[in-house]
């Protein structure tokens, strides 16, 4: 990719364990992203980009992407109580100098608008 590695992985097998309760996802994708820098490393390769999808978490810290659910909330993430999150997928740009320059989140729903709360307006208050 433009003499750029990229290492894309379900994200099942990142070797990261389970969540840690507030924090979500985003420790396990850390750890795991670390984990398969280590490991191709030792391959004598070094991935510029890791991308999975596994924890249906969006998320971009550093060189990793963390795709989002693509079809959005399921029972799946019910069943976990995860965090509720619209479908997406990450968008990004990758220059042959400078690698990833540009990224963005591409929402493929648009969120519900919850309703506007009533408002007692007392008796001779309303302009």
């Amino acid at each position: 990719m433009l003499g750029h590695t990229a290492f894309l992985t379900h994200g099942d097998k990142m070797g990261s364990g389970g969540g840690q309760g507030f924090a979500g996802p985003i420790l396990p994708i850390v750890r795991g992203s670390k984990k398969v820098e280590a490991q191709q490393a030792r391959a004598q390769r070094r991935p510029d980009i890791i991308m999975h999808g596994h924890y249906h978490h969006s998320a971009n810290p550093g060189p990793v992407f963390s795709n989002g659910s693509f079809p959005g909330y399921t029972e799946y993430g019910n069943g976990l109580r995860a965090s509720l999150e619209l479908p997406m997928q990450w968008f990004f740009l990758v220059h042959e100098v400078w690698g990833v320059r540009e990224r963005t989140e591409i929402k493929l729903e648009t969120p519900a608008i919850p309703p506007r709360p009533a408002h007692n307006v007392p008796m001779g208050m309303s302009a």
